[in-house]
């Protein structure tokens, strides 16, 4: 009976912990619209994971995104740096290349690339 009462107790806390969860992660609709955009300069929304803030802002020209700066990413512990510093030039080229921020996640940076995602969209939505 005792290990019964440990196992529902331990099922409703993971339950509980992950209603909390998706109730405190805020997640933004990452389109596959390629423009036209509005010319202009655009800084998305800083998300937050784990592992730090991922901020980026975005450059118009011509309709097209022309340049995605970082204006922020994980890099308070040495490996977070590390994986940032792989995984950004990835993520901006591919966002470049498909003119959209549905990219692919870079594998180890999985928190980041869905982070830079967020940002991403929530800057090219301003430029809609």
């Amino acid at each position: 009976m005792k290990k019964v009462s440990i196992a529902v107790f331990v099922v409703l806390a993971l339950f509980a912990l992950v209603k909390w969860y998706q109730s405190s992660s805020t997640t933004l609709a990452i389109s596959s619209y390629t423009g036209p955009y509005k010319d202009g300069t655009y800084t998305g929304t800083s998300y937050s994971n784990q592992y730090g803030n991922v901020q980026v802002a975005t450059i118009v020209s011509g309709g097209k995104i022309t340049t995605i700066n970082f204006l922020s990413a994980p890099s308070d512990r040495a490996h977070s740096a590390e994986l940032s510093a792989y995984a950004k030039p990835y993520l901006q080229q591919e966002a470049i290349t498909s003119q959209n921020a549905n990219v692919n996640i870079v594998s180890g940076a999985t928190l980041t690339s869905e982070s830079f995602q967020q940002s991403l969209q929530s800057a090219l939505n301003q430029a809609l």
